[in-house]
C-alpha cells in the first residue's frame, strides 16, 4: 500500500542514490587523499572531522529550517532544496578530486558538503507528509530497508579501479550519482507540483488517503 504512492517512490529512489554517493565519499574520500595528497594527511583528518561534523550538521539543519519556511506557500520546494543541493554538489566534488593542492580541495570539499547535506531533512518530510499515520512506521522502515541498495555505489566503484585511476573514478562515479539523484528530486518536485494544482489538492499523495486504508 505504501508503494502505491507516486510521491514515496520518488522519495525512495531518489534518496537511495543520493545516499549511495555519500557513501561512496565515505569509503573512498580517506584513499583519494592518500593518494592524492600523501603529506597532508595529518591535516586532512583534522579537516575532514570538522566538515563532517559541523559543516554537514550545519547544512542539514538549515536546508531543514529553509524547507520549512518556503513550503508554507509551495510544498514542492521540500523536493526542489535536496535538487539544487545534488546539481551543486557535483561539480564541486569533481573540483575536490581533481584539484592541484590540498588546500583547493579541502576547501571545495567544505563547500561540497555545504551543499548536499541539506537534502534529509526535506525528504523525511515529504515521506512522512505523504503517507498515512498508521502506515509511517512501515514507510520508514521501507526507507531505511532500501538504502541498503546503496551500498553497491562504493563496490562497483572499487571494481573499476583496476582499470582506471582511483580519483577519476570516485570522481565521475560520484558526481553522476549526484546529477541522477538531483534529477530524480526534480521529478519529485514536479510530482507534488501536479498533485497540489489539482482539484481538490491539499494532500500532496493522491494516491494513499488515509480514509481509504
Amino acid at each position: 500500500e505504501v508503494l502505491s504512492s507516486d510521491v514515496v517512490k520518488l522519495v525512495i529512489l531518489a534518496s537511495v542514490v543520493r545516499i549511495a554517493a555519500g557513501l561512496s565519499i565515505g569509503v573512498w574520500k580517506g584513499p583519494l587523499y592518500r593518494a592524492c595528497f600523501p603529506d597532508s594527511m595529518a591535516a586532512f583528518s583534522v579537516l575532514n572531522a570538522g566538515i563532517v561534523g559541523a559543516v554537514g550538521a550545519g547544512s542539514s539543519l538549515l536546508g531543514g529550517a529553509l524547507a520549512d519556511r518556503l513550503a508554507e506557500k509551495d510544498e514542492s520546494i521540500r523536493a526542489w532544496i535536496p535538487a539544487v543541493g545534488s546539481f551543486l554538489a557535483a561539480p564541486l566534488w569533481m573540483g575536490v578530486c581533481l584539484a592541484d593542492s590540498f588546500e583547493l580541495s579541502a576547501f571545495l570539499l567544505l563547500l561540497e558538503y555545504l551543499a548536499a547535506e541539506c537534502w534529509f531533512g526535506p525528504t523525511v518530510a515529504i515521506l512522512q507528509s505523504n503517507t498515512p499515520s498508521q502506515y509511517r512506521g512501515t514507510a520508514q522502515g521501507l526507507f531505511q530497508f532500501s538504502n541498503l541498495l546503496s551500498n553497491t555505489l562504493p563496490v562497483l566503484l572499487g571494481s573499476l579501479m583496476t582499470s582506471f585511476a582511483l580519483k577519476d573514478v570516485v570522481a565521475w562515479g560520484v558526481a553522476a550519482a549526484y546529477m541522477v539523484s538531483g534529477g530524480l528530486f526534480v521529478a519529485l518536485g514536479q510530482r507534488i507540483k501536479a498533485a497540489t494544482a489539482a482539484p481538490g489538492g491539499g494532500r500532496v499523495d493522491a494516491n494513499i488517503t488515509d480514509a481509504t486504508m
